[in-house]
């Protein structure tokens, strides 16, 4: 029954690409004896944190994501690492196959313009069978996530006093400005990028940092 559901969610991620849960592996340094499945969403937030979900056959000690903007990969300005990992779950299956789940927040490091796509580089490492006596012993595995931003931080909703009017009635409006922060539970503190992408054509796109009263400012309630 397991192995079918994990046959329809293949399918559903090949025929609709909604999730992203089912990227290739790069071609090199594999470990065909381990399974790594990625889920997180199509869209993201750029103010709040987005949950990435990854499930693997074998304990990871790292994962790095790589932000890669106009086609463009920064190791210290896109680069997020998470180190020390601990999985949130460890599911024992009954044919006695084991597999860690890490629960995982990612705040993307780089603003760009609502609604643009862009990649994401994902590496995974573990220890093979025989353990690692050094770090370079790490096996790792490499996938690529295309997503992109959220194309409306801010989303204008208006309603009216009663829901029918008669002629020559008075029409009383009243507006309410939602964005991420109150559509999606989060009780945390508010994040913005340090870095935004900018340039007008492929020819001179470049990052530039944003000021800290900027990042705060866009972090303050519309």
């Amino acid at each position: 029954m397991r192995t079918a559901l994990w046959s329809i969610l293949v399918l559903l991620c090949f025929f609709t690409g909604e999730i992203s849960g089912c990227a290739r592996r790069a071609p090199t340094s594999i470990d065909d004896s381990n399974t790594i499945h990625t889920f997180l969403p199509k869209y993201l937030f750029i103010d709040i944190p987005n949950r990435l979900i990854v499930h693997s056959s074998k304990p990871l000690t790292k994962i790095t994501v790589n932000m890669i903007a106009f086609e463009q990969s920064s190791d210290d300005i896109g680069l997020t690492v998470f180190n020390n990992l601990e999985p949130t779950t460890i599911i024992n299956s009954l044919r006695g196959h084991i597999k860690y789940v890490y629960n995982l927040k990612y705040l993307v490091p780089i603003e760009m313009e609502p609604g643009s796509p862009f990649n994401l580089l994902l590496n995974y490492f573990y220890c093979p069978e025989g353990g690692c006596r050094e770090t370079e012993d790490e096996t790792k595995i490499t996938m690529v996530k295309t997503v992109q931003f959220m194309k409306h931080f801010t989303i204008i909703m208006g309603e009216t006093d009663k829901p029918m009017y008669r002629p020559g009635d008075k029409i009383r409006f009243r507006f309410v400005a939602l964005s991420s922060r109150q559509i999606v539970p989060y009780s945390g503190s508010l994040t913005w990028p340090e870095y935004r992408a900018v340039g007008s054509s492929w020819n001179d796109k470049y990052l530039e940092e944003i000021g800290e009263h900027e990042r705060d400012r866009r972090m303050k309630p519309p």
